[in-house]
């Protein structure tokens, strides 16, 4: 049987009214085909679901709206990571990174684009279809020179009434396989934080270079 994939995205906000947030929400659907020569088959599946969000900084600084109160709106995974990334540097991003982004050469970039979660099914994996995906959005949503940012976190950790991580080994694997995950395609580590970031200043990897 073939495979075919296709991401249908919605938005929360017109992209072209300059919205400081915009709330991105994708289903990626399988398209399977096969059967024999008399008789073809066509079935659609779900195989996963993407989230993002994109943070605007200067029409936020326009309208003199803080960052992380403007992110809160979206949650408090959101409000983190503008918490981590702006500050009273000169370009408006934190002092302790704002370093960092200029040797990326995206220290006066204007967006944000956040991937907030990504899963895909179990009979789906295994064919770096969220890779795909993630690059797909990617350049569908960030204007040039966009930071863009993750924060690698395995979906099947298991936790006890308190909350607390029951198998701390196997986070620590899961930690490691998705930071390498990510790293093909371009991310690398915000230094002082758990997340992981790519520079749209790039040209991001097609897909025979990210690999199966």
């Amino acid at each position: 049987m073939d495979h075919h994939y296709e991401t249908n995205y919605s938005v929360s906000r017109n992209l072209t009214n300059s919205a400081p947030v915009v709330a991105i929400d994708g289903t990626i659907v399988a398209k399977i085909y096969g059967g024999d020569d008399d008789e073809f088959d066509e079935k659609e599946t779900v195989a996963g679901t993407v989230s993002a969000q994109r943070i605007d900084y200067w029409t936020l600084s326009r309208k003199r709206i803080d960052p992380t109160w403007a992110a809160d709106e979206y949650g408090s995974d959101l409000c983190h990571v503008a918490e981590a990334l702006y500050g009273n540097g000169e370009s408006g991003w934190h002092p302790k990174i704002e370093k960092f982004l200029a040797d990326i050469e995206l220290c006066f970039a204007t967006d944000v684009l956040y991937l907030d979660k990504m899963e895909i099914e179990k009979e789906h994996r295994g064919i770096s279809l969220g890779l795909h995906v993630a690059r797909e959005t990617i350049e569908m949503f960030c204007k040039d020179r966009a930071l863009v940012i993750c924060h690698p976190y395995p979906m099947d950790v298991k936790r006890g009434a308190d909350n607390r991580v029951l198998d701390e080994e196997k986070l620590k694997v899961g930690h490691k396989k998705l930071r390498a995950y990510w790293e093909r395609l371009g991310f690398v580590n915000l230094p002082g934080t758990d997340y992981w970031v790519f520079s749209s200043a790039y040209d991001v990897p097609d897909i025979p270079a990210i690999g199966g």
